[in-house]
Order: C-alpha cells, then sequence, then structure tokens
C-alpha cells in the first residue's frame, strides 16, 4: 500500500513556511500593492460555495448564508506551529470610508485570541461588520449581538475592500494563505 503524504507533510511545506510568514508581513503593511505576491484566491458567483472550500481547506467555519455573506475580502493565514490550534482576528485597513487608498495600510487586533474553529465563524461576522461601519469604533462591534438587529444601518457600507484577517496557528495547520473574495452578484 502505497502512503499518501499530506501537503503539511511535504518538502515544499517544510521550506515554503518561511516564505509565507514573509508574505504575511508584507500583506500586512499593504506591500501586495507595489509588489505581486502570490495567492490563492477563492472567487465566483455568489452563494458557488467558495466559503464552504475554505472551510473545507481550512478546518475552521466561516460566515456562510443563502444571500450575499462574505461582504469584505476574508484573508486565512494559515500557519503550523508547535502551539496548540489558536486564531487571532486582525481589521486591516487600506481604504477610508469612502473606498479611496489610505497612504498607509493599518491593521489591528480584533478581539481576543480564539482556542476553538468553533469560535470562529462568529467572531469573522463580527469582524465584517465593523469593517463595513467604519464611522463606528471596531470595538463595538466585538460584542455585537446579531438577534436584536432586525434593519439595515443606513450608514452601513454594503461591501468594503478592506479585509478581515484570520491568523490560524497550530501543529496540525497546513502555511498557506488564502482569500475569499465577496460573491458576483448577477
Amino acid at each position: 500500500m502505497v502512503q499518501v503524504s499530506t501537503i503539511a507533510e511535504s518538502l515544499y511545506a517544510k521550506k515554503a513556511s518561511k516564505y509565507i510568514e514573509i508574505l504575511n508581513q508584507l500583506r500586512r503593511i499593504g506591500a501586495h500593492f507595489t509588489v505581486n505576491l502570490p495567492t490563492i484566491v477563492f472567487c465566483g458567483n455568489q452563494s458557488a460555495g467558495k466559503s464552504s472550500l475554505l472551510e473545507a481547506i481550512s478546518g475552521v467555519p466561516l460566515p456562510r448564508s443563502d444571500g450575499t455573506c462574505t461582504r469584505c475580502v476574508m484573508e486565512l493565514r494559515l500557519i503550523e506551529s508547535k502551539e496548540p490550534w489558536q486564531c487571532q482576528i486582525f481589521l486591516r485597513h487600506e481604504y477610508d470610508k469612502d473606498e479611496n487608498p489610505l497612504p498607509c495600510t493599518t491593521e489591528v487586533k480584533f478581539g481576543n485570541m480564539i482556542y476553538s474553529p468553533d469560535g470562529v465563524e462568529l467572531m469573522a461576522r463580527k469582524a465584517q461588520k465593523a469593517l463595513l461601519n467604519p464611522l463606528n469604533d471596531s470595538n463595538q462591534y466585538v460584542d455585537w449581538d446579531f438577534s436584536y438587529e432586525n434593519e439595515a444601518d443606513p450608514n452601513s457600507l454594503k461591501f468594503t475592500k478592506n479585509v478581515v484577517c484570520l491568523e490560524i496557528k497550530g501543529n496540525n495547520v497546513p502555511n498557506l494563505s488564502l482569500i475569499d473574495l465577496p460573491g458576483i452578484i448577477r
């Protein structure tokens, strides 16, 4: 019987992890605007299953719904480490409230460290809500309760070019960077 290894166990993965960390650092400071960085991007029609495919690869539940769910770019930074599984969410601000490029990219932590994949979906949804409301303090969305939300906020953006970053580390996590784009609406 032939033993099939996973991508995480390959020689490529061992060499690539250092390069992927450098690429992640470059993205954090906005270098992808001036340098073309290698990226795996998931794009397609609305409700085509992009987020489901990312879930299958990353092992992390992501926000999903029947209608338009992904309203901003979602970047998954998967990093192999000796530490137990953990996820930190960041908000990367590349554009102002009018979607004009900012002179300097900033990336800020959103919420506390998450120690279970089951806690990621809700926090990613809250992080997206924070980016869609650039006039408000993003910290107010860390404890946001969606059950009391019955109308769309007139000041809320429909979509944003800013990015929710999920930095996931663990000993069974492959070294990959994946990007989920909002679906194409026809």
